[in-house]
């Protein structure tokens, strides 16, 4: 196919520049898109090439160098010009790999209480990973993403189990059951705890730094639960490590989760609200009643 050459000088060396036009790099003569169209008709066929490997050999020097943000904006760019091109979603998917095990985006996957949960960016995880897998040039190449994609949830499942990480709450637990084998199981496990802390209703509450009964119009069941708790005050995420960091719950633990649900119980009786729901209670010859939910103490 015929290259689009500069009529100034002849080079051939012609490449889109930030502010949408196409510039000469020998003599850095400038065109629009139409004079360029007009002086090639398949000019984006031929510049869109040489862009895509300018954007992915600049996107490939700021990783290297350790300048994440600027990595990722450029990939970022590659994966919004060139959709069909693999290499752009795996530069996303290595960039946020190495933010998330440095702990630099996230404290935790999973928490319900940092401003940028992995439960949620997991999926934009996984949506990445799935155009890397549909549009791997060949079948070692989607091997090779599978392969990272394994390798970086197996590091994560092992901070998890050593504390480093904490992980609990979430809302999709079959997403990490897909992920790789090492965080499948760990988060198998979190599922027996969130069956035990759900069929009690008990929530952790980080005011009051103990257990409490989960009130159903403000606190969901939990969809997993590994054992820390994450607290945020302004832009800083603090743990809370009240609970062991490795699971499954044993029957120490449950019993002075049970301990706390009855100590939480018997205070709000004694400060005149139920501990179910939260509304105030009224004295009957029976005994506190609560106005909403019937229940009877």
């Amino acid at each position: 196919m015929q290259k689009l050459q500069c009529e100034l000088c002849g080079s051939v060396d012609i490449v889109r520049t930030d502010d949408g036009f196409f510039q000469c790099q020998h003599c850095g003569c400038k065109y629009t898109l139409e004079q360029a169209k007009a002086l090639l008709g398949t000019v984006e066929t031929t510049i869109g090439t040489a862009e895509r490997e300018r954007l992915l050999k600049n996107a490939q020097t700021q990783y290297d160098l350790g300048q994440l943000i600027g990595a990722e904006k450029t990939y970022s760019e590659v994966t919004e010009q060139f959709p069909d091109d693999c290499r752009g979603w795996l530069g996303l998917l290595r960039v946020n790999f190495k933010y998330y095990l440095a702990g630099e985006r996230i404290y935790m996957p999973g928490t319900k209480f940092n401003s940028s949960p992995l439960d949620s960016e997991a999926k934009q995880l996984g949506a990445w990973y799935d155009a890397c897998r549909k549009l791997a040039p060949s079948e070692e190449a989607a091997a090779a993403a599978q392969a990272e994609w394994e390798r970086f949830w197996d590091e994560i499942a092992e901070k998890c189990k050593s504390g480093k990480f904490k992980y609990e709450g979430g809302s999709d637990l079959e997403f990490y059951k897909g992920t790789s084998a090492a965080m499948s199981e760990y988060a198998a496990f979190g599922g027996k705890n969130a069956e035990i802390l759900n069929s009690m209703s008990a929530f952790y509450s980080l005011q009051s730094k103990g257990w409490v009964l989960r009130q159903a119009h403000t606190t969901p069941p939990y969809a997993f639960w590994l054992g820390r708790c994450c607290q945020t005050e302004g832009r800083e995420c603090q743990i809370e490590p009240a609970l062991p960091p490795l699971p499954p719950l044993d029957d120490s633990k449950i019993a002075e989760i049970r301990a706390q649900l009855d100590k939480f119980i018997n205070e709000a009786v004694a400060f005149g609200y139920c501990p179910y729901c939260g509304s105030s209670l009224t004295d009957t010859p029976l005994g506190p009643e609560c106005e909403n939910c019937g229940k009877s103490f």
